[in-house]
């Protein structure tokens, strides 16, 4: 096997490991979401934190990660908190 070969298997296992554990991941915060009553409360910290890699994803990736804060919050929070 090849060199280029055997980078490219290696990289479709990672990537294939990275969608495995995203998705488990929006699974268990559904899931969570779903057993919290009333509002979440968010310090600006967290807020931050969760604004800069939003950013980074962009809104069309964000709709598809996001369950407990709405994407356009997290963009909210880029303009008002980072002054993006």
């Amino acid at each position: 096997m090849e060199a280029m070969e055997a980078l490219t298997l290696i990289s479709g296992k990672v990537e294939k490991e990275i969608l495995n554990r995203n998705e488990y991941l929006v699974a268990e915060n559904e899931i969570l979401k779903s057993k919290i009553k009333g509002r979440i409360v968010f310090k600006d910290t967290e807020r931050i934190r969760l604004a800069k890699m939003g950013k980074q994803m962009g809104l069309k990736a964000l709709r598809g990660a996001a369950c407990i804060v709405k994407p356009e919050t997290i963009l909210v929070v880029c303009i008002k908190l980072l002054n993006v």
